[in-house]
């Protein structure tokens, strides 16, 4: 009860920031006119690509920037949350985000990644914390469905809050096991949008598709809307029906975190604060798989 109640607190912090006043530079205390970006880039056996300035092409609002420097970071130290979907349309499905959850924690490092267990319904609530994915694994195990689903408060709430705690050496990743299906929350769909890429977190998705659904309106949407915000901040959503693609999916998490890389950028102009903006990046270097945020956000 006492976790729930802090979490609770903590999103009722979180709604509060209505002007998003919090900022952040993609992960980084870069100046304004040289962002740093974080980009994962593997070969297709899985093991981390060794790039330089000259294998990338990039560009800031459709203008070119040069890449000043780039450091390989391998496997840097995360701070993530694994947020579980447990609203009541999740309940033919709880099995199956349970046996997500476990996957996703056994990748984690044990005593070097720092973790929040969120489970969400029509609000969010922090079941776990640590550096001990067991601890995270029982909490997962007993997971309860109830009520509406709240997606982009609990996806608002753990941004702010990883951004608040993390270090600068760890990297920011979040975890969301869920159809991408909303009908509870406050935060709109561009206002979670805004504020993930405020405190420059990768998003992952891992979810089955809602085959129940007669319309399939509200289905096609979260599945549509997970996608664009892990896309978009460099990670990516993972549908399934039958759940068999998971482990696959996991490996695949599982290179790109470990093929991280750090870019500082020196763009054209100088850039605008408090403002989020669009980028671009290519791989001129063949067979290298490049995961790189689509938008990052200037102080």
């Amino acid at each position: 009860m006492t976790a729930h109640y802090r979490f609770a607190r903590l999103l009722l912090s979180a709604l509060l920031l209505a002007s998003f006043s919090l900022c952040v530079s993609a992960q980084s205390a870069a100046a304004p006119d040289s962002p740093t970006i974080l980009i994962s880039a593997h070969n297709k056996d899985g093991s981390p690509a060794s790039l330089t300035a000259s294998d990338l092409e990039v560009k800031i609002d459709g203008k070119p920037a040069a890449v000043s420097n780039i450091q390989s970071l391998g496997r840097p130290a995360l701070r993530y949350c694994l947020l579980f979907d447990t609203s009541a349309s999740q309940r033919p499905r709880i099995r199956q985000h349970q046996e997500e959850g476990y996957a996703v924690l056994k990748i984690m490092q044990a005593g070097r990644d720092y973790g929040y267990l969120v489970d969400f319904s029509d609000r969010p609530f922090l079941d776990a914390e640590g550096t001990d994915p067991e601890k995270l694994t029982t909490a997962v195990a007993k997971a309860d469905v109830r009520g509406g689903t709240a997606l982009y408060d609990a996806m608002v709430a753990c941004a702010d809050r990883v951004w608040k705690v993390a270090s600068p050496s760890e990297m920011r990743v979040m975890f969301v096991l869920s159809d991408g299906e909303d009908n509870a929350s406050r935060f709109t769909y561009p206002r979670t949008l805004d504020a993930v890429a405020r405190a420059g977190v990768r998003v992952y998705g891992i979810g089955q598709e809602n085959d129940t659904d007669p319309t399939r309106n509200s289905a096609n949407r979260g599945v549509k809307v997970l996608k664009q915000v892990a896309e978009s901040m460099g990670g990516k959503a993972y549908f399934y029906k039958a759940g068999k693609e998971v482990p696959a999916a996991l490996n695949e998490i599982s290179s790109e975190l470990g093929s991280v890389s750090s870019l500082s950028l020196t763009p054209v102009q100088a850039l605008a604060a408090n403002t989020t903006h669009k980028l671009e990046i290519k791989c001129q270097k063949k067979n290298v798989k490049l995961n790189a945020p689509q938008e990052f956000y200037v102080q």
